[in-house]
């Protein structure tokens, strides 16, 4: 386990983090209305799922020991039918050259990803991920 003299609280390579992926960040078949999947069956997510908040600051995940799966469903809200988890070490971000810290929240469970998210950076996100949890449901229908 590295040890990253930046990271107090040490969340060691080994450490899980999950994070929320919302139906626009899944590939959709529109002509079937379904949910796309790799050629291993392996749900499709998009890129843009692993890029920091709107607002600036860094890509939202939670540490999977301490927060479970259905608590991740339940904040989405309406939409928490249609969403993914997709799952990664803290070591797999670090190996793309990202840096996983524990924010200033009071969620002890909330990590931030840190570091460029160029569109290059977004696709890495796609080689270390493992879909945990699929949307309970087809995507939601365009009118």
């Amino acid at each position: 386990m590295s040890e990253d003299p930046d990271d107090p609280q040490n969340l060691g390579d080994g450490v899980r983090l999950l994070r929320r992926v919302p139906a626009r960040h899944i590939e959709r078949d529109y002509e079937t209305n379904s949910w796309k999947r790799l050629a291993d069956g392996t749900l499709r997510i998009k890129p843009q799922a692993f890029d920091d908040s709107s607002d600036g600051s860094a890509m939202t995940s939670w540490v999977a020991t301490d927060v479970t799966i259905e608590e991740l469903l339940t904040d989405a809200g309406e939409e928490a039918d249609y969403c993914a988890i997709v799952s990664f070490t803290c070591g797999q971000a670090r190996s793309i050259g990202q840096l996983p810290k524990r924010d200033d929240s009071d969620e002890l469970a909330h990590v931030g990803i840190h570091g460029p998210k160029t569109k290059t950076e977004q696709k890495k996100f796609l080689t270390i991920i493992r879909v945990d949890h699929e949307p309970n449901k087809p995507p939601p229908s365009t009118a």
